[in-house]
């Protein structure tokens, strides 16, 4: 998941770059990200991409953020992990990331026979929604598949996935009472 830098490389480094990752200087402009980007590189630059401050608040605490990756290693040990945080970046913080196990166990018990760890890897946002509308929607768009067919199909088709969401998101607004667009 990246490479990593051991304080015994830090020599080869100017004394400058190597002082501010000890932590004995205050980071420069650009650098906040510097204690995540020693430890995950890949990780930081994926970060600071989609989502700066979240970014910069995870890396206060490289250290936990790493433990969450080897935690989401060993519950999706086939997916490409980096990949599941870009598209749900806010699955390393605290509140969602301990929401995770438990919103897994409710999917896979709710969809026996599927591959909901495939469908979690390639369709993070699964994981938090309720899954009661989710089988709903799944089966209203098809109602003659097996719901283990609708979760592969979900898993390997993002445009499916997305228009099963949207339905999800456009019912939430209707039960809130937002109102519609309306087109002229």
């Amino acid at each position: 998941m990246g490479r990593t830098v051991s304080p015994d490389d830090l020599h080869s480094w100017s004394p400058h770059r190597a002082e501010q990752i000890k932590g004995r200087a205050l980071p420069q402009a650009g650098e906040d990200l510097q204690a995540l980007r020693v430890v995950l590189p890949e990780l930081a630059d994926t970060l600071e991409r989609i989502n700066r401050p979240m970014a910069v608040a995870l890396a206060k605490e490289p250290a936990a953020v790493a433990l969450k990756l080897v935690s989401l290693r060993s519950m999706f040990p086939d997916a490409d992990i980096l990949q599941m945080i870009e598209k749900r970046p806010t699955i390393l913080q605290d509140e969602e990331f301990g929401q995770l196990q438990g919103n897994l166990e409710q999917l896979q018990n709710a969809l026996p026979g599927a591959d909901v760890l495939n469908l979690a890897a390639q369709q993070p946002l699964f994981l938090f929604e309720d899954v009661n509308a989710i089988l709903g929607e799944m089966q209203s768009l098809k109602p003659a598949m097996a719901l283990p067919d609708i979760v592969s199909l979900l898993a390997d088709d993002a445009k499916f996935a997305s228009l099963l969401l949207l339905r999800l998101d456009v019912r939430a607004q209707v039960r809130q009472g937002v109102p519609r667009m309306r087109y002229p």
